[in-house]
């Protein structure tokens, strides 16, 4: 089973300076500081001590259910979307 996923220009671009926001701080000493100014200058709120995310469960495309307490350690990425 193949999965075709489709963004736009604007949505890549968004998306990969998020992640790179995100990941300049391991990279580059002394530049948490920037990044946390630079965020919430474009009104992304950071909070002030790290959050749990509360246990869920979803299922894969095989409906094989996946749990988040499973992938503990890993790095998650949820991606949710509307049609209006």
């Amino acid at each position: 089973m193949s999965i075709e996923l489709r963004f736009t220009r604007r949505q890549l671009i968004a998306l990969m300076a998020v992640i790179g926001f995100m990941l300049i701080p391991s990279f580059v000493p002394g530049a948490e500081k920037d990044v946390r100014s630079l965020l919430e200058a474009l009104g992304i709120g950071i909070p002030a001590q790290p959050l749990t995310a509360p246990a869920f469960s979803l299922p894969d495309l095989d409906r094989t259910p996946v749990r988040l307490t499973d992938l503990r350690g890993r790095i998650v990425m949820l991606y949710f979307w509307t049609t209006w």
